[in-house]
Formats: C-alpha cells, sequence, structure tokens
C-alpha cells in the first residue's frame, strides 16, 4: 500500500469510523463496535470516584500551575475551569455521599512530555493520538496511592484512554472524558478483563507488556464534535470502538489551554517511588485533521514538536528514542 492510499485510509468516518491505519502497526485495521461490552457500571462507589475525580483534577491543577510556558493569566483561567469541573453536580442517579475527610495529595509528572505550544493547537477539525503503553500488570515498588500512564490527543474537551493503577492492585483500563462534566469517568476495566487486548512488544532486546491505544476529537459539524476511544485487539486482529460520546463545543473550547497540553506522560500521586516495575509509552503518533475535514498522515512524537517534562527525580530513563519511544524505572 502506498503512502497516500494510508493517508486516505487513516480514518473512515461514515457512521462511526470503518477502517483505521495505524502507523505503529502499520497496517489499516478493522473496527468492531464493543461499546456495550464496556459500558459495565463503574467498580467503585460515588464517594470512591469523586475522590479519583478529585485527585485527578488536583494533578491537573498542578500540571498547569508548574507549565513553563503559560502565562501567569492563562495559568488562572485555566485553573477556574478545572475548578468549575472538580464543583460540577454529580451524573443523575448517583447516590450521595460525604466527601472523603482527607483530600488526596496534588499529582505530578514523573516523566513525560508536553506538546509545544504551537503544536498544541496545529489542527483546524480534529486530532487524534496513538500509542502503545508499557504497563506491567502491577506497578510494583512502593507505589501506594494512584499512578496513571495517560496522555491528551491536544483537545480542551478531547478525551484521556489511560491505564490506571491503584496501590499494588492489579491496573485498570479506564476512560476520562474532559466533554463530560460530573461523568468524566466512562470506562472502568480490571485487568482481569482485558485478555483479549493484552499484547507484548520487544522494546531494546527486552519484552514489555503493552495495551494499544488510540483516541480521537473531531468535528462532526457546525459546534458538535466526538470523542472515541479504540483499543487493539490482537485476538481479532482488529481495533474496537470501546468508547465514544458526541457533544457541543467551540473551536475555542477545544483549543483553550487549560487542557491538552500533555502528551505521554507517568502522572504521579506520591512524592517519591522507588523500585517501580518498567512504565512507559511505545510508537506515539499525533495525527490532524484539517479545515476540510480531512486527516492527515500520522506524525511520531518527537523533539520538533513535544519537550521533555520531569518535575522530581524518582523515575530515571531506561530507553528513550526521542520522544515516540520511552521506558522508566524507579
Amino acid at each position: 500500500m502506498s503512502p497516500a492510499d494510508k493517508r486516505r485510509k487513516v480514518i473512515q468516518e461514515a457512521g462511526g469510523a470503518s477502517t483505521v491505519y495505524s502507523r505503529a502497526l502499520d497496517r489499516v485495521l478493522s473496527v468492531r463496535d464493543a461499546r456495550a461490552e464496556f459500558a459495565q457500571p463503574s467498580r467503585k462507589s460515588a464517594s470512591e470516584e469523586r475522590a479519583e475525580v478529585q485527585a485527578f483534577l488536583a494533578s491537573k491543577k498542578r500540571l498547569i500551575q508548574s507549565h513553563p510556558q503559560m502565562t501567569a493569566h492563562q495559568k488562572q483561567a485555566a485553573i477556574a475551569e478545572i475548578d468549575a469541573l472538580s464543583t460540577a453536580p454529580a451524573a443523575e442517579g448517583a447516590e450521595e455521599e460525604e466527601d472523603p475527610a482527607d483530600r488526596p495529595p496534588p499529582g505530578g509528572v514523573g516523566y513525560g512530555f508536553y506538546y509545544n505550544p504551537s503544536y498544541r493547537v496545529a489542527w483546524e477539525t480534529g486530532s487524534a493520538l496513538e500509542f502503545s503503553i508499557v504497563c506491567p500488570t502491577v506497578p510494583g515498588g512502593n507505589v501506594n496511592y494512584w499512578l496513571y500512564l495517560t496522555a491528551t490527543n491536544r483537545t480542551g474537551k478531547g478525551v484521556e484512554a489511560l491505564v490506571s493503577y491503584y496501590a499494588q492492585n492489579e491496573f485498570s483500563f479506564n476512560v476520562y472524558d474532559w466533554a463530560r462534566p460530573g461523568a468524566q469517568w466512562q470506562v472502568d476495566r480490571p485487568y482481569s478483563m482485558l485478555a483479549n487486548y493484552l499484547g507484548s512488544l520487544d522494546i531494546d532486546g527486552k519484552t514489555y507488556q503493552t495495551l494499544y491505544a488510540f483516541n480521537s476529537t473531531y468535528q462532526t459539524g457546525a459546534g458538535s464534535w466526538r470523542n472515541e476511544v479504540f483499543l487493539f485487539n490482537p485476538t481479532l486482529q482488529q481495533l474496537d470502538l470501546v468508547y465514544s460520546y458526541d457533544y457541543s463545543a467551540t473551536i475555542g473550547e477545544q483549543k483553550a489551554v487549560g487542557v491538552g497540553f500533555w502528551a505521554p506522560i507517568v502522572e504521579t500521586f506520591q512524592r517519591r517511588y522507588s523500585g517501580t516495575n518498567p512504565l512507559g509509552f511505545a510508537y506515539t503518533n499525533v495525527m490532524s485533521r484539517d479545515a476540510a475535514s480531512r486527516w492527515g498522515a500520522w506524525e511520531a512524537l518527537a523533539p520538533t514538536n513535544a519537550d521533555l517534562r520531569q518535575d522530581f527525580q524518582s523515575f530515571t530513563i531506561a530507553y528513550l528514542n526521542p520522544n515516540d519511544t520511552w521506558i522508566v524505572i524507579s
């Protein structure tokens, strides 16, 4: 297949994506609708979910506060947006419980990358992201709280497809949708139900367990947008559409500075880490959609479009192919 054919087949959107070209896998994949399978109720209670949301948003505020290229005014506006989300009403039908007495500590970036400011908004009607998450079954070491392997696709109301650890429990796959205040957590898939989606990659002579994810945000009409998340199913050799959401937004909201600036990161909630298993991302690629609603070609995450971010020195690099593939340990 020629490069031109691959670009034309990146995403076919009629009636939902019917085929997707993965640069990381170097093939065109058919798409199966698996949303019903993944739309199961959360295993968390209302108070547990609320606590995790508050920890998640507290971490995002810290990312904003420490952003090296935002102005004070931009940080103030972005934090106000996060505060509005943190006080949004709970989803309809959720049980009312008192908030936990102990507010979770703020998070940070153990290791990862931020999009360059110009690249962050270098798209017109949509942006997409693909990557393989290097995700051991348990985090190991001294992890005793949440730890995320996550990324945004550059859009302000987009969606994060992430691996979530809590203490030494087996990881879960989660979807966090920025377009749904009060109901942000939309997928909570435990490790025990991910067997069909787990793969492996050989990186620098070592084999790692991985989970391939693809997420996109794109305009479907005037003021209308769609968030989508796919997982690669090695068993069926196809992409499974596991989540989608249609909503209203402006291009200004999608390009606002508050959300969407972090590329793949290890998002931390402790001050120090030691002894963790290898974590990271492999073959990260970004794609843009132009004003005529045409998807372009995949671009690898690179030093020209993303900058290293590391808030403290707990994590050290075990492997780096700037900047699309990297493994860290502590």
